[in-house]
């Protein structure tokens, strides 16, 4: 629970993490999960796979991977989100692909939050 100055109506306490005042890290790792057969479609699934294949043989490790987000407050909290069975062309593929990369943001910075609560007294 959030304690509030009276004069000011202001809070009290560890100010909340917000987009302005973490750090923002992206982070892959191999995904140890195959890419074979991920849609179920035949059809879809060999050229998912053969564009995957020649990704990964060109050194593209975005192509298929866990990707993790991490969110750090003050070089002291961190919160972290992973997303497996990723395939991207890029780091920036996707940042921009979507709402994946917004949605983790909010999720480690959520994570961050909860630490602060609990550093509170809070639960």
């Amino acid at each position: 629970m959030q304690d509030y100055c009276l004069a000011t109506d202001e809070p009290i306490g560890i100010p909340r993490a917000t987009t302005d005042n973490v750090g923002i890290s992206i982070t892959w790792e191999p995904e140890y999960d195959s890419f074979v057969g991920q849609s179920g479609i035949e059809e879809y699934d060999r050229a998912d796979e053969k564009w995957v294949s020649e990704q990964l043989e060109q050194g593209n490790p975005w192509a298929w991977c866990i990707i993790c987000v991490k969110a750090t407050y003050r070089d002291v909290l961190e919160g972290t989100d992973y997303l497996g069975g990723c395939s991207y062309g890029s780091e920036r593929d996707f940042i921009e692909g979507g709402d994946y990369y917004p949605n983790m943001v909010a999720n480690a910075i959520a994570e961050i939050n909860e630490q602060i609560e609990i550093l509170e007294g809070g639960e």
